[in-house]
């Protein structure tokens, strides 16, 4: 299915012998840049590989490109926002003979999916809580860190009394890396001396606190609020991410990732075949949908990666208890055409063994992806 509307032409690009320093001023604005050898598609650049602190203003794009997922003339809404979750990115290609003819927009399939039922949910039943946040005495060093280790574009800043600002990806690009406030930076190119005066400034600026660098009073919505009134108001204002809460009461946080997820998911074929085994009678409070959604959630975003899956779930209670409920282990071995994956844990109650075991297995996965790449 080709649908015209979703897709966008006018998506930035540079060739791959263009320097970094000429990314700056569109990964301020953008996620990514599309890298080209003349027409074909080479790799693309996210604007998180700008945090890589051994790169200087003078490095090639085609030294930092990663190879994105594409899709044929022949595609579907849901095969798109499937592989935007899957890969963490906004973006996907549609290729044909290695020639990109334009750019499935997930800003433009969120826009079309608010218009709808999904538009009028509430945006509570979407976000994430608790989240990851840093206090304002914290150096720029340390928030960089965490971005990069979470993998997340945004940071809350907070105090004893709540919310005061938050710390963005784009805020040190524009701040930190950024040649124009990088005086020596954007002529180093290849000489040594000069790359070395860069690192050496840049760490300087890493010292300083986050306060200096955050943006003080940032937006917030109430958790009540209709997924189409924040979607609307994240594209209105260029946000990848909407914090949720009323004045400094921080509750959670919505992703663009987090409100694709949904419209994925119910779009997904159904690629995974799932048992169960073990002592399954012997557990209390067992229910197969209820641990089938559980599986889903982990792996599901994954599904397009995997392909036709066999999920093996074994549960079984040991004597020891704590607080009513029962120890559980779980033992899950998932077989795909990319691989076998294959984790253990343990847990109070079997929802907490299995949450615990999909994690394992959902970051051996992502390590098969990444080499993939």
């Amino acid at each position: 299915m080709n649908d015209i509307d979703l897709l966008d032409e006018d998506y930035p690009r540079m060739d791959s012998d263009d320097t970094l320093s000429k990314a700056f001023p569109i990964l301020s604005e953008r996620d990514l840049i599309f890298i080209e050898n003349g027409k074909e598609l080479a790799g693309v650049v996210f604007e998180k590989d700008l945090l890589r602190t051994k790169n200087s203003p003078g490095t090639k794009m085609k030294r930092l490109i990663v190879h994105p997922p594409v899709l044929e003339d022949e595609w579907r809404i849901g095969d798109a926002a499937r592989l935007m979750v899957e890969n963490e990115i906004n973006m996907i290609p549609i290729v044909d003979k290695k020639k990109v003819r334009g750019v499935v927009d997930g800003n433009r399939i969120l826009k079309r999916a608010v218009q709808g039922e999904f538009g009028k949910e509430p945006v509570s039943k979407f976000m994430s809580s608790p989240i990851e946040n840093i206090g304002p005495e914290e150096s720029i060093s340390k928030a960089e860190s965490m971005l990069k280790e979470k993998r997340i574009s945004r940071l809350p800043v907070t105090d004893e009394n709540g919310l005061v600002g938050i710390i963005t990806v784009k805020d040190l690009i524009r701040n930190i890396y950024h040649p124009e406030h990088r005086p020596r930076g954007a002529e180093s190119g290849g000489d040594v001396d000069k790359y070395g005066e860069y690192i050496g400034e840049k760490k300087d600026y890493l010292k300083m606190p986050v306060k200096g660098l955050m943006t003080e009073l940032p937006t917030t919505m109430p958790p009540d609020t209709p997924v189409k009134e924040v979607v609307e108001n994240m594209l209105e204002r260029n946000l990848r991410g909407m914090l949720i809460g009323t004045g400094k009461d921080l509750q959670g946080i919505v992703t663009k990732r987090d409100l694709l997820k949904p419209i994925a998911e119910y779009l997904r074929p159904g690629n995974f075949r799932i048992q169960f085994a073990g002592e399954l009678e012997r557990l209390k409070d067992f229910e197969k949908e209820e641990a089938i959604q559980e599986i889903l959630e982990h792996l599901g975003m994954h599904e397009y990666y995997l392909k036709l899956s066999d999920v093996h779930v074994f549960l079984k209670g040991h004597t020891e208890t704590m607080r009513g409920e029962r120890k559980i282990y779980c033992e899950v071995r998932l077989t795909s055409p990319r691989g076998r994956y294959v984790a253990t844990d343990e847990g109070w109650g079997y929802k907490h063994a299995l949450r615990n075991t999909l994690e394992a297995i959902e970051k051996q996965v992502r390590r098969g992806k990444r080499d993939h790449r």
